[in-house]
């Protein structure tokens, strides 16, 4: 008889309460999970997990810290930075310099800080780049420099963690039903190829995937999760 182990896994950073259904989920299908959660949400994702599977992000002394717990980890999962502009506004070049800090930096800190909590073969980092929101002000231009500079980190990170047994993939969603309000959900729709928008299930089962045994050979890869939308 074949004893299957419990898999854990540890998402970094989240901050808002949709994002508990990605944990919902791998929480069914088994896996053990762990979780950093900002302010904001953090006694709700106490509440789903567990006092002692959830720290403050960033972590502070009065919380659990994961890092402390001598867990080592199957796959971790950074999830995109709460970063958000209003829409048909202009940015300046120091609030570029924020954005590109928030979404691109953030990916190279959390891989270098949380690489000592995987175990040292077959195991899996998943980074969710920036989603497409309608109020972002970001030009496509600029939208695709930060995807650009998430797909080097990670081509990067492939090449010198391969050698352990180490993969690291990026998932890029697109437009998804959880951002966009019933009513602004029609002018989405019809730009997508599949006419539908993204939801939790279809984030979830490409997170499981590259997370998981079945995606072995996997590594180095920027996936877009878009429905074949293209800007």
């Amino acid at each position: 008889m074949v004893v299957m182990k419990t898999k854990t896994i540890f998402f970094n950073a989240l901050s808002n309460e949709d994002e508990l259904h990605l944990i919902k989920r791998f929480r069914e299908e088994g896996w053990e999970c762990y979780a950093s959660a900002t302010k904001d949400i953090a006694l709700k994702v106490m509440s789903v997990m567990g006092r002692d599977k959830v720290s403050i992000f960033p972590s502070t002394q009065d919380t659990p810290v994961v890092a402390d717990k001598g867990v080592l980890f199957d796959a971790l999962v950074h999830l995109s930075p709460d970063t958000k502009l209003r829409k048909g506004t202009s940015i300046s070049m120091q609030e570029w310099s924020q954005v590109v800090d928030a979404y691109v930096l953030s990916y190279q800190q959390f891989v270098t800080e949380f690489l000592p909590l995987l175990k040292p073969k077959k195991s899996a980092i998943a980074l969710v780049g920036p989603y497409l929101l309608p109020e972002d002000s970001l030009t496509d231009d600029q939208f695709d420099v930060i995807i650009q500079g998430l797909d080097g980190i990670v081509r990067l990170w492939a090449r010198q963690l391969g050698p352990q047994g180490t993969r690291i993939n990026a998932v890029f969603p697109g437009y998804m039903s959880f951002h966009l309000s019933p009513q602004l959900q029609p002018n989405f729709i019809n730009k997508i190829p599949m006419r539908r928008l993204g939801t939790f299930e279809d984030l979830y089962a490409t997170l499981s995937f590259v997370c998981g045994d079945q995606s072995s050979y996997l590594t180095g890869n920027a996936i877009k999760l878009n429905g074949g939308f293209t800007s």
